[in-house]
């Protein structure tokens, strides 16, 4: 069957399925007494997700590693000899480099200036603008910002008119320098593209990190001629103090 059909009917088949099972599930739960139909309500709806957890995400994860032992073929055990040829490969240990270099590098960045800027635009009276401005590149997607940083790093070899942003002002600030590749040299390439996930990640950054301090309570302020009510025995008394009733004599 073309993958095309068996993709459609997965597509198809499979929430109706869902929906059914979760229909007849509600239905015999309604015979059941309500603290056994509480507890069998919560299996009933963690199951499907529990089913889809196992056979799309740990079930591969532990064919994974069964097969890193194995040979190319799929047969045979061969120990660590797989896990000693990628380790010792420049090519794996470049990937780790630069998979490291994102881990730290765009974290950081990213919790230090959505921090730095949750902090501060709460004491700005432009708190609208500055979020606007920081978020807006959140909304934009891949392509987009792609499409966008594509024309900032644009090169042109030496001798050509740079139309790249970045490198029209590198040119100009630097007479006779030559124009860089941002996104072919190797020792660019990380820095350009950590600095565009640092770009479209700080808005959104720093809409989560202002939510705490958002909710922290305000101290009281202390302004002159306050009239607030003193605690001590004369408050107390006072409060309780009631004119005795009336006699109906």
């Amino acid at each position: 069957m073309p993958t095309v059909v068996v993709a459609l009917l997965a597509g198809i088949l499979v929430p109706i399925g869902l929906m059914l099972y979760l229909l007849a599930g509600e239905a015999l739960l309604k015979r059941l007494r309500p603290r056994r139909a509480r507890s069998a309500r919560i299996a009933l709806w963690l199951a499907p997700a529990g089913i889809l957890l196992g056979g799309m995400l740990i079930y591969p994860l532990i064919r994974t590693i069964i097969l890193s032992f194995q040979g190319v073929d799929g047969s045979g055990f061969v120990g660590l000899s797989n896990y000693v040829q990628a380790f010792t490969r420049s090519d794996t240990l470049i990937a780790i480099r630069n998979n490291l270099l994102w881990l730290v590098v765009f974290t950081s960045f990213v919790t230090v200036i959505g921090i730095a800027i949750a902090t501060l635009g709460d004491r700005v009276k432009y708190e609208k603008l500055v979020r606007t401005i920081i978020v807006l590149p959140t909304a934009i997607s891949f392509v987009g910002a792609g499409v966008i940083w594509s024309f900032v790093y644009s090169y042109e070899p030496p001798g050509l008119e740079q139309t790249g942003t970045l490198n029209a002002i590198w040119t100009t600030v630097f007479p006779g320098s030559d124009p860089v590749a941002w996104l072919a040299d190797e020792r660019t390439v990380n820095g350009a593209l950590i600095f565009i996930g640092i770009w479209m990640s700080v808005g959104m950054a720093s809409v989560i990190l202002s939510r705490p301090s958002r909710a922290s309570p305000a101290r009281p302020s202390k302004r002159r001629g306050s009239t607030a009510p003193r605690s001590g025995p004369s408050s107390s008394a006072s409060c309780c103090l009631r004119s005795p009733p009336r006699s109906s004599w």
